[in-house]
């Protein structure tokens, strides 16, 4: 019953922004002009307010003229200053915290997180869950889990401002987050557990207790599949737990969160019965487990271990914006036109153009203006228009503006990357005649690998340093570590290119011009996310242990 009433008033708080996007959605022009001016008016008497004259911007095409298209790098020196605890910096809204996000010129971005932010997220969130509610009542009566990522180690000394969020739901309103609480299976403590394996125990141990499972928030399948790969190795062990309320994880210790954590285990012997007959006919009879579950909620659809289950890809949402969201039985993803004020260059010419004026199968990239005080923001994502809902653009995400990697979320950028390996060249002094990062699959397994082919074979000896080099400057990107913490990403690897002469520079082109491009515009590149570079270079992997 308690499940039931928190998701009623769960329910009932997402209807008003609901109701005031159905409204919109008749008159985008009016609705985008009126929140653009709202930011204009907020946020005219802030540092970056009044450095571009927000008074005296009377229509859009002012806000056009006065205010350049403009990328993270425009932010750094205001960041500084709010990382130092400045207020009304770009923004009159209080900073609450400093969320990372993959960087272009450095490991990370930090995204100044507001109340104001929050609002622009909850109003596309809550026509989302509205239409989850309504269509899929069965919603209402079971448990939410909204995925829990362990608290990354980032450095705050020179910061005064918190970094980083460790939980969807710190996304939500405060009345989500209040019901949230109340029917969530996975307690908040469990984000300040950093063994991997401890923090899967866990996990898995709160999510078996919970028979009514009812929705699932996550961002790549895989974390459900890193989770549910240790139930045949732990199972006797977890259902111990759940019989005795107890936590003895093995081979793990962890007294310092253990005790935190056993105020919120209490001996359930029924549901340890029932686990105990289920895995004792198939480990794996995940339907039995959660008979209950009904929506699993990422940004891929292609997990294929809940085969009875709803997988509703998410909409287009970054740390500094969200640009949709999924309706079900809609064919694209809706444009978040309650939220933030778009505008759109073409990807074929040269126009800026607003969300009343994007025409079906045309690609566009994507400028955001939010009130957080990032302004005609170039967010790197490029978008085709796929239908309308009403007057509302349908959209689909096509890809990253700039070279980016983000195969399980690490978000790897080039220009970062470039930047690693040029200094690594500079300090092990090696000049190779080829070298490329990119994503391998191999027997279902994803790792980095670098693709290397040295014109003196000498410098072999070099390559343990280098990888480790290599793999502690990937690791200060927040997301790329928070993919190897929680094993969704292997262990960086070497492929040693063996034939020299150029071999690898020439395999390279000729692959590119095979996938698309023409001759004249391959360019050497540091970062490829292409995953099948295997296939085509000859050598081998170093046996390489750190």
């Amino acid at each position: 019953m308690k499940n039931i009433i928190a998701n009623i008033i769960w329910f009932v708080s997402t209807t008003m922004n609901d109701l005031k996007y159905k409204l919109a959605i008749n008159d985008i022009e009016k609705t985008q002009k009126k929140i653009l001016f709202n930011i204009i008016s907020k946020n005219k008497n802030s540092e970056f307010g009044k450095k571009y004259n927000f008074s005296n911007i009377k229509n859009i095409n002012d806000w056009q003229e006065k205010l350049p298209i403009t990328q993270y790098e425009d932010y750094i020196e205001y960041i500084e200053l709010i990382k130092k605890g400045k207020q009304n910096i770009l923004s009159q809204d209080r900073v609450l915290i400093l969320e990372p996000t993959s960087g272009s010129s450095g490991p990370s971005k930090l995204i100044p997180y507001t109340s104001g932010l929050q609002k622009e997220f909850q109003k596309a969130i809550d026509p989302w869950l509205f239409d989850l509610f309504t269509k899929i009542p069965r919603l209402l009566l079971g448990k939410h889990y909204w995925s829990i990522s362990p608290v990354s180690k980032i450095k705050q000394t020179d910061s005064t401002v918190l970094i980083g969020f460790a939980s969807d739901e710190e996304y939500l309103g405060p009345i989500a987050r209040f019901v949230a609480n109340q029917i969530k299976p996975v307690p908040s403590i469990v984000k300040e557990i950093q063994n991997i394996d401890y923090f899967k125990y866990v996990t898995l141990l709160f999510l078996l207790k919970t028979k009514n499972l009812v929705f699932v928030s996550i961002w790549h399948p895989s974390f459900l599949s890193l989770l549910l790969e240790k139930l045949p190795l732990w199972h006797k062990e977890l259902v111990e737990d759940i019989r005795n309320g107890t936590l003895n994880p093995p081979n793990i210790s962890d007294s310092n969160i253990k005790k935190k954590l056993l105020e919120y285990i209490k001996p359930d012997k029924l549901r340890a019965r029932e686990l105990e007959k289920i895995f004792s006919d198939n480990i794996k009879a995940y339907k039995k487990i959660w008979p209950k579950l009904k929506v699993i909620s990422s940004w891929q659809n292609t997990d294929k271990l809940f085969p009875d289950v709803l997988l509703q890809e998410k909409g287009l949402i970054s740390t500094e914006a969200i640009i949709s969201f999924p309706l079900l039985n809609k064919s694209g993803k809706n444009l978040a036109i309650n939220s933030h004020f778009f505008e759109f260059k073409e990807k074929e010419g040269s126009k800026i153009l607003l969300a009343h004026q994007l025409e079906k199968n045309k690609y566009y990239e994507v400028i955001v203006t939010s009130i957080n005080g990032f302004c005609r923001y170039k967010i790197g994502d490029t978008i085709k228009v796929v239908g309308f809902d009403k007057k509302c653009p349908l959209i689909e995400f096509v890809g990253r503006s700039h070279k980016v990697s983000d195969i399980r979320g690490e978000k790897l950028n080039e220009i970062h990357v470039n930047k690693i390996l040029k200094n690594i060249y500079k300090k092990y002094n090696i000049i190779p005649s080829f070298a490329m990062l990119a994503p391998v699959i191999e027997n279902n397994k994803i790792f980095y690998a670098l693709f290397l082919e040295l014109e003196d074979n000498k410098n072999i000896d070099l390559l343990k340093n280098i990888k480790q080099q290599l793999e502690s400057n990937l690791r200060e990107n927040f997301h790329y570590n928070n993919c190897r913490n929680l094993e969704q990403l292997k262990d960086l690897k070497i492929f040693l290119i063996r034939e020299n002469n150029l071999v690898a520079q020439k395999i390279y082109i000729d692959i590119s011009h095979r996938l698309g491009q023409n001759l004249g515009d391959i360019k050497p590149v540091s970062l490829s996310n292409y995953t099948n570079w295997l296939e085509h270079f000859p050598g081998e992997f170093l046996n390489i242990k750190l």
